[in-house]
């Protein structure tokens, strides 16, 4: 759990401190009910994961609540996976890793919030977003990057701080 200070003046509309909640799964949602479960699965940037909002007022947590409100008796989870600055291209390696997880493997839904990151690289980056760099990629997408395929020494932390520091 975080709780992060908000300049409420600069961001109107927020609190002034917000808190985050993620779970073992690494998405900013409560845990998965232990029964039967219609599960939704969000990915997107920085107005999925909503940082500046407290976890009750993100559009995940509103689209779960109502769901639940409105079509008992089979709960709903959603699942909020954003990540601020994220774009398409890591979304999609995210959801290739996140559905591998056991508890995720029979999801329902997948929804993707995109739009504004994917227009600024697409404008500024061009050919890059449209081809981009596998290992640009995943260490953008994931703060703890798969690297089964990475020699040993590149698994390091050492290395991996060193390499952004070029």
């Amino acid at each position: 759990e975080y709780t992060y200070s908000i300049d409420s003046i600069t961001l109107r509309g927020v609190s002034e401190k917000a808190t985050s909640t993620f779970n073992s799964l690494g998405a900013r949602s409560d845990k998965i009910p232990l029964n039967k479960t219609s599960k939704i699965v969000a990915f997107g940037g920085s107005t999925t994961e909503c940082l500046v909002l407290n976890q009750k007022n993100t559009w995940t947590e509103l689209l779960q609540t109502s769901l639940n409100k409105n079509n008992p008796p089979t709960p709903f989870w959603v699942g909020n996976f954003g990540k601020s600055g994220n774009d398409t291209n890591q979304h999609i390696l995210q959801t290739n890793e996140i559905l591998k997880k056991e508890e995720l493997k029979d999801a329902d839904i997948v929804l993707y919030l995109v739009g504004y990151n994917d227009l600024v690289r697409a404008i500024n980056i061009g050919k890059k977003y449209t081809e981009p760099d596998m290992m640009e990629n995943k260490l953008s997408a994931f703060a703890v990057i798969p690297d089964e395929d990475l020699q040993l020494y590149k698994r390091t932390a050492i290395y991996k701080f060193l390499k952004h520091t070029n």
